[in-house]
């Protein structure tokens, strides 16, 4: 698979249960594109010392810390029911990424790369978009930007403001997370954003995903897993995401193919076979096998989306 650079901007974050890991979109990502081939970088605000930065520099990522005057990390209480909705409380907030921030950024590092802006909680200030496609191709994980607290911590949607915050970028992912609880005013905004971007993927969990290229939904369905593999969906989007543009980068054009690639390394990660959080992101390798432990089951998957082996690998 031809090498790329991946660069994400974001929060990483505490995830706190069922005990303290790394965690956050931009870190997900960043570490799903490094153990799919590519250059992976990571830009954030953190403390300088937080052992979170070790970590991503032990598995490949080059992390470039913006200043911050916080010594604390954005924190995370996930809790999933047995249906896999999902309530997050936030204990923590780190420092807004702001358009100020854009000079302290190295040298060399956006250019020719492609850029994934992944806010967790609205930090990736939505006015350093339009700076930042003027480096690289720039993709955007909208979740970040649909949420806000209560005075619990606990999230909920949030509204945009109009459907040209997202104008300068490629690519756009949405979850039907994102918008479940969204207003009908919200989701016509949302909808018109599908209808005007580039490309938009819409993921809906177990049902699949919908991409929207000029207009035209292309839906696939997701890799069917049962109940007992359902172990870790936390960053499963973001997973999802990452193998999405890395098989769209490296010369792929079918949709079809492209998607139903990222459904099943999606698919691979929540199974957890390798461990828990970002552990559980799997290599290349580890794909393979994954696709060849599961054969008969993958096999009728792609048949059944008219997709041949050799198209995903």
């Amino acid at each position: 698979m031809p090498k790329k650079k991946f660069v994400t901007i974001g929060h990483i974050t505490d995830d706190l249960e069922p005990k303290p890991h790394l965690g956050g979109s931009a870190a997900y990502i960043a570490v799903a594109a490094k153990r799919l081939g590519h250059e992976s970088h990571i830009i954030t605000k953190a403390p300088g010392n937080h052992s979170y930065i070790e970590s991503l520099k032990k598995m490949g990522i080059t992390a470039h810390l913006l200043p911050t005057k916080s010594n604390m990390l954005t924190s995370f209480k996930n809790f999933y029911t047995d249906q896999g909705k999902r309530t997050q409380i936030v204990t923590s907030k780190q420092e807004e990424i702001t358009v100020g921030d854009i000079k302290n950024i190295p040298g060399g590092v956006l250019e020719n790369s492609i850029i994934v802006a992944s806010p967790v909680i609205n930090e990736v200030s939505l006015k350093l978009l339009p700076l930042l496609s003027q480096y690289g191709f720039l993709a955007v994980t909208a979740q970040g930007y649909l949420r806000q607290t209560d005075n619990s911590g606990k999230i909920h949607f949030k509204p945009l403001e109009s459907s040209e915050v997202f104008k300068s970028a490629k690519i756009i992912f949405f979850s039907e997370e994102d918008i479940s609880n969204a207003g009908t005013e919200d989701v016509n905004l949302l909808e018109s954003i599908k209808n005007s971007c580039q490309l938009t993927v819409h993921t809906e969990g177990s049902n699949g995903a919908t991409v929207f290229k000029k207009k035209n939904p292309i839906h696939t369905d997701a890799f069917p897993l049962r109940s007992s593999e359902t172990v870790d969906l936390t960053g499963a989007g973001d997973c999802l995401a990452a193998a999405f543009l890395s098989k769209w980068f490296v010369g792929a054009s079918d949709i079809k193919n492209v998607t139903t690639f990222a459904h099943l390394y999606a698919a691979n990660k929540i199974m957890s076979i390798q461990g828990i959080g970002i552990n559980s992101i799997p290599s290349l390798e580890q794909f393979g096998s994954f696709i060849k432990d599961y054969e008969t089951r993958v096999l009728e998957y792609l048949k059944k989306e008219g997709v041949g082996l050799t198209e995903i690998l």
